[in-house]
């Protein structure tokens, strides 16, 4: 049996439990999913409910195969989840980490080098002894169905989607930032809104904004449909932007922080993408939203996301369960 430990909450965002939720759906083993959230408690997705960090330590022995998948960056600040790694030590199973950063020297705290399987998505550099790249981008299954043959010449569609809470609220960033260049008229746009994203502000916005040509998207489970219908996608440096480029649409990606632009180096380096940098202003937005109206840089884009992305690290990493 498999446990997959994995982070998830408003303020941390949720692309680390939804990528252990595909994980878990693909494999055919038996397993499990612990998330471990900021209030220092652990929950048990099946169950969903919360159980003893006793509980939790006492499953640990009956699973061969420990799938880890946090910022090893939010350990540090989650004690009960650093406690939980030395009970990990303590078995004999075998340890599989998706990290996003490099800290190798963080896990010999915790393990013998033999143990580990480390994989990093976002990695730009080869490392000794790390299964690194977009190759080991894990995702939806359905994405192979909604990969794009072509892009439209001139941009149609807009998809604004922020993720799960959107703690730092771009959706009315940017929006306002449309409005305030005269984009809203000209184009059909679609916004999603996570399930814990402030319901005031959306109102607020439809009042203020009288946003007729909006389409608002409150809940949905599979994001691949909207992509697909889209010409262009504006995002955050999340999990998302994957996705995206899978189904080899256009995409503005925008830097949250100074984590996730070491995060995204891997996608400015591909070129999979145009970036927005962190803190940016209205005239900054302006500069880049007119540049990706160039459909030669379009096509390049498009080009290069079908050469350097694709659907099947889950495959990849069937082979290391």
């Amino acid at each position: 049996m498999i446990l997959i430990i994995t982070i998830g909450s408003k303020n941390v965002g949720y692309g680390h439990l939804s990528r252990s939720i595909l994980i878990q759906n693909k494999i055919r083993k038996k397993s499990e999913i612990f998330i471990f959230n900021e209030n220092q408690k652990i929950i048990d997705l099946k169950k969903k409910k919360v159980i003893s960090f006793k509980e939790a330590s006492f499953k640990l022995f009956e699973r061969k195969i420990i799938i880890c998948d946090f910022a090893n960056s939010k350990v540090i600040k989650n004690r009960k989840l650093k406690f939980f790694l030395n009970e990990i030590a303590k078995t004999n199973a075998k340890i599989i980490f998706f990290d996003d950063l490099k800290k190798q020297k963080f896990y010999k705290n915790f393990f013998k080098k033999e143990r580990i399987t480390l994989i990093r998505p976002y990695a730009d550099k080869y490392e000794k002894n790390v299964y690194y790249g977009l190759k080991y981008f894990v995702a939806n299954p359905n994405l192979n169905k909604k990969i794009r043959k072509k892009i439209n010449k001139k941009i149609t569609n807009i998809l604004i989607t922020f993720g799960g809470s959107d703690a730092n609220d771009y959706t009315s960033k940017i929006l306002n930032y449309l409005l305030y260049f005269n984009y809203l008229d000209d184009y059909l746009i679609t916004v999603v809104v996570g399930p814990y994203y402030d319901r005031h502000k959306i109102f607020k916005l439809k009042k203020n904004l009288l946003l007729n040509k909006i389409k608002w998207v409150h809940k949905i489970n599979d994001i691949s449909k909207l992509i697909q219908k889209s010409d262009l996608v504006i995002t955050t440096c999340g999990t998302t932007k994957y996705e995206v480029a899978a189904v080899r649409c256009p995409q503005i990606v925008i830097q949250i922080s100074k984590i996730s632009e070491k995060k995204n180096n891997l996608f400015q380096k591909e070129n999979l993408s145009v970036t927005l940098k962190y803190n940016f202003n209205r005239m900054q937005f302006n500069k880049i939203f007119k540049k990706i109206l160039s459909f030669e840089l379009r096509k390049k884009l498009y080009k290069n996301c079908r050469h350097k992305i694709d659907t099947k690290g889950i495959k990849r990493l069937e082979r290391f369960i």
